[in-house]
């Protein structure tokens, strides 16, 4: 299956923290700027400052991503989904197949508002 890679940007002054998927395989998350100033630091590219500033902004960046992973992911709610239910009338609905190709594309699509 040939799903297009998308890119989550989040914006700052006049930097932004770029994360995608490379390779297939690989989560890649990059800082990038057009201004240095907004850091309050020279412009030359060769300062140890810039690159300990932005990797400050990519690790601080990635611990909220993992809070707000552990707060709604990592509660039990895709596991529940893939447990079959029961209701009253005991016609038991199968859970969800979330590990599957086809069934995660379609997630995919639901979650970026496209149509299958």
């Amino acid at each position: 299956m040939d799903l297009p890679n998308p890119v989550v940007r989040s914006h700052y002054k006049n930097g932004f923290a770029k994360q995608y998927v490379r390779d297939h395989a690989n989560l890649r998350t990059e800082p990038a700027t057009n201004n240095v100033t907004d850091y309050s630091i020279g412009k030359a590219i060769e300062n140890p400052e810039l690159r300990q500033k932005q990797a400050a902004i990519i690790d601080r960046y990635l611990d909220v991503q993992q809070d707000i992973l552990e707060t709604f992911i990592d509660r039990g709610q895709l596991l529940k989904l893939t447990q079959p239910t029961i209701p009253p009338n005991d016609k038991r609905i199968p859970g969800l197949r979330l590990h599957q190709p086809r069934s995660a594309s379609g997630f995919a699509a639901r979650a970026y508002g496209l149509r299958p």
